[in-house]
């Protein structure tokens, strides 16, 4: 059974299950069925997982896997489920089933959790990839340079034999040159270019300004934004807690300095700004106030920064580090915890379980107060997802969230209550037409006339059955009569004694007088074991009286 539902949750791990259970392409995920298009505008703001994705097919499952072994069956098959992570993080495989890129705050945390595994995973494979080949790279470039070096020399013996320069000539254009540019070190080669910056030059150098390559920032979920802002405001407003401060929030900052120093030798302040921060660079008046400005941070950091390519920097994102946290917290969740995380889920996919199982617009409203708490229950949080950081605490949002899992189990039941009455009306008035002796040009209208009889029973007032016993529903009701107490009075034909005889007598007749105007009359009439009652109700026209 396990293995079952892991090939569901992960169909790319076997062929059979893959041709089954595959996950549909990410356009489709975010697109609900055509019937339950009219609520996906209600739906837009929920925060939940994607429809048929890994989380929401985990909730599924969980569900399930609660219905046939309790907690214990959950507790194995998250058990299960996180080995399969680890797997998959150390073999570089990615996780099916999640939208792709970054981890994004629209969805609840545990898809933003496997997201981030997704994005470590990506990392690391693309960094061994280009570590390998910058092995082969940096062989094949000393060989070149080697090449290059005995080239040189041999030209150099060759010019020195055959040309000869005066030495005023050569000093002439020594000067110029230093007139010109500044000399560089021989070992300031530019390293990590990207691409040329339109046609900018740099300002103390003769030569192009190029776009370094740089770090990618570090993706982030949720609960780490909100860490790094509880961490910032408690450092809190003293000079000390401000640095500190910078310092964290900087780190992109000197990486991108150190990128640029290293594409642009001989750059200066002046140069990163332009590239950087064009806002801050003005042809005619140079640096803006800001960055001229004493104690400004981009100095400081402009000094401290040294030539180094990005992929020779220490990683700003480190992958490794990042994915052993997120698999921590997947195992060390409980059945409780991963219930409460997936409740809001399980609650979404449950009521489109119940929207296809609806066959009329009679519970319209029913069904838009039920999307609304969803989405309203799905933007509070749980204790399981800010106890890692904040610890065992007390919110307002933990009671929130159960008053409003209390509200959406009664309108569960109530929605459940009312489909299951329909689809036992239609069993009886719309599905059994077999039964009764209509021709075909009769059944289109009779079905027609069956499906208005049925929701107005669902309605819950007092319908009419039009044609009385000689209508579709008057014959389907007298053949449920027949059919019903067959075992107590069993008989070929014909209705079961009744356990009760009521008459009622309906007419309009003058009254007190024959000229008086026809006014409704009413009797009634009530035979039952041990029980004889009679009521009346008599109009009379008082206008002539």
């Amino acid at each position: 059974l396990v293995k079952f539902v892991l090939g569901y949750l992960f169909p790319d791990s076997e062929q059979s299950s893959q041709q089954i259970y595959d996950y549909p392409d990410q356009a489709d995920m975010d697109m609900l069925p055509p019937h339950l298009a009219k609520y996906m505008e209600l739906y837009q703001g929920v925060k939940t997982a994607p429809m048929d994705s890994l989380v929401w097919r985990m909730a599924t499952a969980s569900a399930c896997c609660l219905q046939w072994a309790g907690a214990a069956g959950v507790a194995h098959l998250w058990h299960e489920v996180c080995l399969e992570v680890r797997f998959r993080w150390e073999g570089g495989i990615l996780l099916p089933g999640l939208p792709a890129g970054l981890p994004d705050c629209g969805h609840n945390i545990l898809v933003q959790k496997l997201q981030m595994v997704n994005c470590c995973t990506a990392r690391k494979v693309a960094r061994e990839m280009v570590v390998g080949g910058g092995e082969v790279l940096s062989h094949a470039e000393g060989e070149e340079e080697e090449g290059s070096v005995e080239n040189m020399a041999d030209d150099s013996d060759t010019d020195y034999e055959e040309e000869f320069f005066e030495c005023e000539e050569e000093q002439k254009s020594e000067e110029t040159k230093k007139a010109k540019a500044p000399v560089l070190p021989a070992w300031s080669q530019p390293e990590g270019r990207a691409g040329r910056v339109g046609e900018l030059r740099l300002l103390q150098v003769s030569d192009w300004l190029y776009r370094p390559e740089v770090q990618e920032p570090a993706p982030l979920t949720e609960d780490q934004l909100a860490e790094q802002a509880e961490v910032m405001m408690q450092l809190g407003s003293d000079q000390a807690g401000t640095e500190v401060r910078a310092k964290m929030q900087s780190a992109n900052l000197l990486s991108d300095m150190e990128s640029f120093k290293a594409a642009n030798p001989g750059s200066v302040l002046a140069d990163f700004v332009r590239w950087h921060s064009p806002r801050d660079w003005e042809e005619e008046k140079g640096l803006s106030n800001r960055m001229r400005s004493e104690g400004n941070i981009w100095a400081g950091l402009w000094e401290q920064a040294r030539a180094v390519p990005a992929r020779r920097q220490r990683r700003l994102f480190d992958d490794t580090r990042e994915a052993e946290k997120v698999v921590t917290f997947l195992t060390g969740l409980n059945p409780g915890d991963l219930a409460q995380m997936l409740l809001p889920t399980l609650l979404q996919a449950g009521h489109y379980r119940l929207l296809e199982a609806c066959h009329d617009d009679t519970m319209v409203e029913l069904h838009m107060e039920m999307v609304k708490h969803v989405v309203r229950l799905s933007k509070l949080q749980c204790l399981p997802e800010v106890r890692h950081y904040k610890g065992v605490v007390e919110n307002t949002d933990f009671d929130k969230r159960r008053q409003e899992a209390n509200k959406l189990s009664q309108m569960f039941w109530l929605a459940e209550m009312r489909i299951s009455q329909s689809l036992s009306l239609r069993k009886k008035f719309v599905y059994d037409l077999a039964v009764l002796s209509v021709n075909d040009q009769e059944r289109p209208d009779a079905v027609r006339e069956m499906e208005k009889f049925v929701s107005s029973l669902g309605s819950g007032v007092e319908v009419k059955v039009l044609g009385a016993a000689r209508g579709p529903a008057g014959r389907l009701i007298q053949n449920m009569f027949r059919e019903s107490q067959q075992e107590d009075y069993p008989r070929e034909e014909g209705l079961p004694p009744p356990s009760t005889k009521q008459f009622i007598i309906r007419s309009l007749a003058p009254r007190p007088f024959p000229f008086s105007r026809p006014v409704p009359q009413r009797m009634y009439a009530k035979l039952g074991q041990g029980e004889f009652r009679v009521a009346g109700c008599f109009t009379v026209d008082r206008q002539y009286s």
